[in-house]
């Protein structure tokens, strides 16, 4: 489940200060993600510490990331197109955003490293185990 809908599951437990954040999120969810936080507090004039209890309410850890995140996923959705057309843009995006030295490091680690963990979205594709055995 995306941020967005999780948020909407709990609107019955919101304060009043939380239903003002809530409501400016639905209305101008770019807003939150392009936005700071001192603008997003000003904006919607509630304390940082009420911003900061409504973003931990969802559970996730980084809540400007996973909404950002939920927005691109929405658009691309919207976007139509096939899955290999989103693979292929998130690659693109991908090769822009990262140097061959950053790619390198990041291999050389990986390489060295005694554990890896594989973080994604377990509601989106297929789990680590299914690839590697082949199961797809």
């Amino acid at each position: 489940m995306n941020i967005l809908d999780l948020i909407d599951t709990k609107v019955s437990s919101y304060t009043k200060t939380d239903r003002a954040i809530y409501e400016k999120l639905k209305k101008y969810p770019g807003k939150f993600v392009s936005s700071s936080y001192n603008e997003i507090v000003k904006d919607i004039d509630v304390s940082p510490a009420a911003l900061t209890r409504f973003a931990k309410k969802p559970g996730f850890n980084e809540f400007q990331f996973q909404l950002s995140s939920d927005l691109q996923n929405r658009k691309n959705e919207n976007s139509g197109g096939g899955m290999a057309e989103k693979y292929a843009k998130a690659l693109a995006r991908t090769e822009e955003s990262v140097t061959d030295e950053q790619l390198t490091a990041t291999a050389g680690k990986i390489i060295n490293a005694r554990k890896v963990f594989c973080l994604g979205f377990p509601d989106k594709g297929r789990r680590g185990e299914e690839h590697a055995s082949g199961r797809l």
